[in-house]
């Protein structure tokens, strides 16, 4: 692939242990782009990973990625060394993903793990409007996955709470029937990034509550991809 550009690496930090925040800056030519972006990263040569961009376009020159540091493939160990000063190479801001109602509306937003980086870049435009009418469910595993995100509205849904948990419990899909019943099924978008499972029970959960399936918009998880 060509044309990539380039980054200096501004901060690396550790979130928890799952989750790294990570924060560049770029060089020399500026580009921008819609939340729920991703770019490509260039990992090595004939190796690239695609992430989200985490941080909100009016933020650059600087931008952010969210690393879930647990799958520790070829990506995540590459980006977890990162040191502040180290210049990365990515392409620019990519996919369909994003909302392109300008007009205020009804939105919501279901994710897991990572999933969560576009999630609360998009979750944080449409807030910004206050005639928006917005729900964000997030799936993690434990209590200690969670980090301060800005979206104070998310509801966390804990698949394996402690004891002292007191929130939401189960998968995120336990609870999207109580949300959508509360929503106008027709006049509502959705926006799901997560595995295709998840995206597979999230349609038909809405479908079943009469979302047409043209209101409903999916990402998946990026596994990465190996170009010869």
């Amino acid at each position: 692939m060509d044309n990539f550009l380039q980054s200096t690496v501004i901060d690396n930090q550790v979130l928890n242990d799952k989750f790294r925040l990570i924060k560049f800056k770029l060089d020399g030519k500026l580009w921008s782009f819609k939340p729920g972006q991703f770019v490509i990263f260039k990992i090595a040569p004939k190796i690239f990973r695609d992430y989200s961009i985490y941080s909100l376009p009016e933020e650059l020159p600087f931008w952010e990625i969210l690393l879930d540091v647990t799958p520790n493939g070829p990506g995540c160990k590459y980006l977890s060394k990162l040191k502040n000063g180290d210049k990365i190479e990515t392409s620019v801001p990519m996919g369909s993903f994003f909302v392109n109602n300008r007009k205020p509306g009804n939105f919501i937003l279901v994710a897991t793990g990572c999933g969560f980086a576009p999630t609360k870049c998009m979750a944080s435009q449409l807030f910004k409007d206050k005639k928006n009418k917005v729900s964000v469910l997030w799936g993690l595993r434990h209590v200690t996955d969670i980090f301060p995100n800005g979206i104070s509205q998310a509801e966390i849904v804990l698949s394996k709470p402690d004891k002292n948990w007191s929130g939401k419990t189960g998968h995120v899909t336990d609870h999207l029937e109580a949300i959508v019943q509360k929503f106008p099924a027709k006049k509502t978008g959705v926006y799901v990034c997560g595995n295709s499972t998840l995206i597979s029970d999230v349609s038909r959960i809405l479908q079943s509550y009469g979302v047409p399936s043209k209101n409903i918009h999916f990402e998946q998880y990026y596994s990465g991809m190996e170009i010869a």
